[in-house]
């Protein structure tokens, strides 16, 4: 059986200008390359998560959330990333947030919905990535 990501994907824009030239945020991991039937339950649940801190380094950028208690997370951290610089990678928004990070105070509530994201082989996500290249160079 195929896996995939569970995500909340935001349902309005977050209102930030991105420190870097690459991302666009639109979602928090909530779990992370697992068989969709475990989590058919939650599939389309709406609920609203609040935004706490604008954190970033000199590689990556992201917005610290508070989730509801319902909400399985499988991040220490729960996040949207938000921008990231050429050769890092969005996962790394997990151990900036670990470590030594700027932070600003950035109080919001921003509406979610969870969606099942299944996962591409690793060689459709490095097509895919050579053609993005290609379209925007």
């Amino acid at each position: 059986m195929p896996k995939g990501n569970l995500q909340a994907v935001l349902q309005t824009p977050l209102l930030v200008q991105p420190l870097y030239s690459n991302g666009k945020p639109h979602h928090v991991t909530l779990q992370y390359k697992v068989e969709r039937k475990a989590w058919k339950h939650l599939e389309g649940r709406e609920f609203e998560v609040v935004t706490t801190h604008l954190c970033w380094n000199d590689r990556i950028e992201a917005i610290a959330v508070q989730l509801p208690e319902w909400v399985p997370c499988c991040n220490k951290h729960p996040h949207i990333t938000v921008s990231w610089i050429d050769g890092a990678a969005p996962v790394e928004s997990n151990r900036m947030l670990a470590g030594q990070h700027n932070a600003l105070e950035f109080n919001t509530r921003v509406s979610v919905r969870i969606e099942f994201k299944e996962r591409r082989p690793k060689w459709w996500r490095f097509i895919s990535s050579l053609l993005q290249k290609l379209i925007t160079d």
